[in-house]
């Protein structure tokens, strides 16, 4: 994965081989954008009401792929499609 996101700008320089690499400002803007359009997801009400959800149904489940996919229905009603854009089409940044 590290491969693939620190050319795009996503993950900085990690300090240690075994540790988190941590995320760029872009990776930062990317996963708060992303975070937005998934929040008002049943999925994302209940985990961050219960912290950790032992069942999950399949209804939950269809409800949050619906907004967290990258699907042209989910990023056209998303807050991150931009970003998305700039991160995985380089030549497009401005």
């Amino acid at each position: 994965m590290s491969l693939l996101c620190k050319p795009m700008g996503i993950l900085g320089a990690s300090e240690h081989p075994n540790w988190v690499y941590p995320l760029t400002p872009r990776g930062e803007a990317l996963a708060l954008a992303y975070q937005k359009s998934i929040s008002q997801s049943t999925y994302s009400m209940d985990l961050a009401e219960q912290e950790q959800l032992s069942v999950l149904s399949h209804t939950t489940a269809k409800g949050f792929g619906e907004l967290g996919c990258l699907c042209p229905e989910a990023l056209a009603s998303g807050g991150d499609l931009l970003l998305l854009r700039q991160a995985f089409f380089p030549s497009r940044r401005k």
